[in-house]
């Protein structure tokens, strides 16, 4: 069902972008909707489009940069620019989102629509970009990924554009974030315990919903520590009570019953971040030929959340990990699954290294970080059994703590789902 709300905030841009472009003095007509036979998607937001514009069916081959893209269009591979915006200018976390959301048109068709500058000087085609129902110059505005590029001033949207830029900075997006609110990935022993769900966070939720993912179900990119039996299995018993301060949470408990006391294909005893994709780690009983365990598990369990707790087991260096977790909350994404990194309590070395790499990988994705270490540093050995040989397992305490602060970022997720 349309939001009338919503409508009403595109109704109010309609006439304060025609209202800054006829102060701009542009004509009435370079600020009129287009046609209805035009093909582009009957959107509030392709309202400026001037009706006389050149209009072009392309599919995007690859993604150059945030606003590049290689085309093919009429049988040839040209790069495209997306036409009155700027990601150069823009923070780098509101320019990593910008790159994240032009990536997903890769293999998509697209429409391209010119508008006064045909080509910039190094000859790459100016073009408004259309795919399926969204506006994507505008949209990446609108959320404060781009700013608005001044060389195109007399390009018909330029009005409507700085519209959508002022809004964004009112309600502070994107880039638009004020410096002193973001949270700084080397300070990561300071950030909550139960993770803040961004709006991009809520998006890669949803999107894969929309994609079909099964909203009752999560699965654990995890090592030991993971292990049902050790960690969520309780979840799922008849008899088990939760605190009276966290009975808020059985609501998520019910949506998510049964993921708790399953083992997941990606969860083994000295898993690692590497071991999602060798193919020796699947569990052939479960998987095809040639599967790893991250394609397994979507395949055999179709999870919409990830939690991704490995690192215990690491041996190589913090780059060569950090270069897998990227891979891993890429591919999870692109499958629909919103990734969450959970931060370790054992330490691989000085100051907790792969926690900071953690951090910045979930800055620059904006996901979701459950600060697990955070949560238990008050306890005797941080929560760690002293009587472990490998000082790798927690007490039992610490386990508590785990399962309902675990509990409380599902919940979290539902809460921005809704």
């Amino acid at each position: 069902m349309s939001n009338p709300f919503h409508h009403f905030i595109l109704n109010r841009r309609h006439f304060l972008g025609l209202a800054v472009a006829l102060f701009l003095g542009l004509s009435v007509s370079q600020a009129s909707a287009l046609s209805a036979d035009t093909p582009l998607p009957d959107i509030p937001e392709a309202y400026c489009v001037p009706v006389d514009a050149a209009v072009e069916q392309a599919e995007v081959i690859a993604v150059t940069a945030s606003n590049r893209m290689a085309v093919e269009l009429d049988g040839e591979v040209v790069i495209v620019r997306l036409l009155a915006i700027d990601t150069n200018s823009t923070t780098e976390a509101a320019a990593a989102h910008a790159l994240l959301d032009t990536q997903a048109l890769t293999g998509r068709s697209v429409t391209l629509v010119g508008d006064g500058m045909d080509t910039d000087e190094e000859g790459n085609l100016m073009r408004y970009v259309f795919s399926e129902d969204s506006f994507v110059n505008f949209s990446l505005i609108e959320q404060g990924y781009a700013t608005v590029a001044h060389e195109s001033f007399y390009a018909s949207c330029y009005g409507f554009f700085l519209v959508a830029q002022a809004e964004a900075q009112q309600e502070r997006l994107g880039t638009w974030i004020p410096a002193d609110v973001r949270m700084d990935p080397a300070e990561w022993q300071q950030w909550p315990v139960v993770p803040l769900i961004s709006e991009n966070a809520r998006k890669i939720y949803l999107n894969g919903l929309g994609l079909g993912n099964n909203p009752n179900a999560f699965t654990i990119y995890g090592d030991c520590q993971s292990l049902a039996w050790r960690l969520f299995a309780p979840l799922d018993r008849a008899d088990y009570q939760l605190p009276e301060e966290y009975l808020y949470l059985e609501y998520t408990r019910y949506q998510f019953g049964g993921s708790f006391e399953r083992n997941p294909i990606t969860t083994a005893d000295s898993a690692t971040v590497a071991s999602m994709y060798s193919v020796l780690w699947a569990d052939r009983k479960q998987c095809q030929p040639g599967e790893n365990p991250l394609a397994c598990e979507w395949n055999v369990h179709n999870p919409s959340i990830a939690f991704i707790s490995l690192g215990t087991n690491w041996k190589g260096t913090a780059r060569e990990y950090e270069d897998y977790l990227r891979r891993l909350v890429q591919d999870s994404i692109n499958l629909g699954i919103l990734p969450i990194v959970v931060t370790k309590v054992d330490s691989s070395g000085m100051d907790y290294p792969l926690n900071r790499v953690m951090a910045q990988v979930a800055y620059d994705y904006d996901i979701p970080l459950w600060n697990f270490w955070a949560a238990v540093q008050d306890m005797p050995n941080r929560g760690m059994d002293p009587d472990d040989p490998r000082g790798i397992h927690f007490l039992p305490e610490a386990y508590t703590i785990k399962r309902l602060t675990g509990l409380m970022s599902l919940h979290a997720v539902l809460e921005a789902g809704e």
